[in-house]
């Protein structure tokens, strides 16, 4: 992930774990936080789900091609964590980005939709 992109621009991030030994399903948890803390997004997947389960290092990349951030600063948090959420293992903690807008758009994420004028139902 770089310091900084253009809304809506592609990005990747990539990170290396190394798991030790086997138990609970473990899982890696990304999330991204504002300036002041508050949650913007959070997603977790299984390690085995990305066939990345067994003892060993392992690289883990999750690439996110149409991101809706619109403007911002932004930090990074990575971390593995077993199947009830319980930390295991910190892996990066805030790792600062910045959103620049590429366009008229405001605020923390872009509000996608299509705008239409609705045919009235006939009345009585």
């Amino acid at each position: 992930l770089a310091e900084s992109l253009l809304a809506g621009e592609p990005f990747a991030i990539e990170v290396d774990v190394d798991v030790r030994e086997r138990g609970s399903p473990l899982v890696l948890q990304v999330q991204l936080r504002d300036t002041a803390g508050l949650l913007v997004a959070d997603r977790r997947v299984g390690l085995a789900e990305l066939g990345a389960g067994g003892v060993g290092p392992k690289t883990l990349r999750l690439d996110v091609p149409e991101p809706s951030l619109e403007f911002g600063r932004l930090r990074l948090e990575l971390a593995i964590v077993d199947a009830d959420g319980v930390l295991v293992r910190r892996l990066a903690d805030d790792l600062p980005f910045l959103v620049y807008p590429d366009g008229a758009g405001r605020g923390l994420v872009r509000l996608e939709g299509t705008w239409s004028v609705p045919a009235k139902e006939s009345g009585t």
